[in-house]
C-alpha cells in the first residue's frame, strides 16, 4: 500500500524503491514492453525555433471552466544553446511538455488532487524555459521557478508573454538557484520550506548528480514534515546515470533518509519513455 504523500495521490500500482539496481532493471524492462512510445532522441522539442506556439490539449468536461486547448507562446534562446558550454535549459524539453499536459489532464486525480494543490507551495529546479510554471502555477498557492542566473531572464520573459488574458500567473516567482551552492543562492527562512520540490529531466549530468541531491536535502525540512516531497520526472536514457542518481538519492548522507516510490505507470505508458519518482524525506531520530 503506497504511503500518504501530502498534496499527491500515489496510484495503487506504484512500487517502493528498495534497491537502485533492481529499480533500474524494472524501469527498463517496463519500457521494453512499451514499444509504441518510440524514441525522443535527445529529448528536445524543437531546438531550431526562437518562438514556439504550443497548443496544450485539455479534457472536455462541463465542470471544467477552461478552453479545450491552452495556447502558450514560448521563447527559446537558440543562440545560447549553441554558444554557451553546457547549456541545456535555453530550449524546451519534451518531458516538461508531456508532464505538464498529463497533470492538466489528470481530472480523475490519479496523481494530484487539484483541491489539495490550492494550499501547496512548489519550487521547481531546472525550470529552463519556464513552461511548467506557466502551465501549473494556477493550480498552486505559490510557484517558484528556479534555474541558473543566466536563464532567469528567459523564464521571466516567458511568464510575461503568457500573463495576458484570463490566465493568472501572479503566483509565479522566478529566482536564481545554482545547485553547486544552494545554501548561498537560496537560504531557507525558518519554517518556509516549499511543500513540493519538482525536478523534470535534470539527471543528465553525472557531475551534477551529487549536487542535485544536496539541493533536495537543503530545500526540505530536516524534521521531515508532511509536505517535504520531491517529485522527479526522468526520461529513460542512460541506465548508468539513472542508477547513479537513485543510489545517491537513497544514500545521500547518514543524517538524511528518503522513502522513494515509483509513481505507477500512468505517465510512462500514456506519454513517453519516462519514469516519475516521489520521495518523502524521513525524520531521522
Amino acid at each position: 500500500m503506497p504511503p500518504c504523500f501530502a498534496f499527491l495521490n500515489i496510484p495503487e500500482d506504484s512500487e517502493k524503491v528498495n534497491d537502485p539496481d533492481e529499480e533500474v532493471f524494472l524501469c527498463y524492462t517496463l519500457l521494453q514492453t512499451q514499444s509504441h512510445l518510440g524514441s525522443h532522441g535527445l529529448g528536445q522539442y524543437n531546438s531550431k525555433k526562437d518562438i514556439l506556439a504550443i497548443a496544450i490539449p485539455l479534457p472536455s468536461s462541463s465542470q471544467l471552466r477552461e478552453p479545450e486547448e491552452l495556447e502558450v507562446q514560448l521563447a527559446q534562446d537558440t543562440t545560447s544553446l549553441r554558444s554557451r558550454k553546457g547549456d541545456t535549459g535555453s530550449v524546451l524539453w519534451r518531458s516538461c511538455l508531456d508532464f505538464g499536459t498529463a497533470i492538466l489532464n489528470d481530472l480523475e486525480g490519479l496523481f494530484v488532487s487539484r483541491e489539495a494543490l490550492k494550499d501547496a507551495t512548489v519550487l521547481e529546479l531546472g525550470a529552463g524555459t519556464g513552461l511548467l510554471s506557466i502551465l501549473l502555477a494556477p493550480l498552486f498557492k505559490s510557484y517558484t521557478a528556479t534555474d541558473l542566473p543566466e536563464l532567469v531572464p528567459l523564464i521571466q520573459k516567458n511568464v510575461a508573454l503568457n500573463s495576458q488574458g484570463s490566465r493568472d500567473l501572479n503566483s509565479i516567482h522566478v529566482q536564481p538557484l545554482d545547485w553547486l551552492d544552494p545554501v548561498s543562492w537560496y537560504p531557507i527562512p525558518k519554517n518556509t520550506y516549499p511543500d513540493i520540490i519538482l525536478a523534470t529531466d535534470v539527471t543528465y549530468n553525472t557531475f551534477l548528480l551529487p549536487k542535485l541531491v544536496e539541493t533536495f536535502n537543503h530545500l526540505t525540512n530536516p524534521a521531515g514534515h508532511a509536505g517535504a516531497t520531491v517529485v522527479v520526472v526522468t526520461e529513460l536514457r542512460s541506465h548508468e546515470i539513472v542508477q547513479e542518481f537513485l543510489d545517491l538519492w537513497m544514500n545521500s548522507t547518514s543524517s538524511v533518509r528518503w522513502e522513494i516510490w515509483r509513481v505507477g505507470t500512468w505517465f510512462l505508458t500514456s506519454r513517453g519513455p519516462y519514469v516519475v519518482w516521489a520521495g518523502k524525506r524521513l525524520q531521522v531520530v
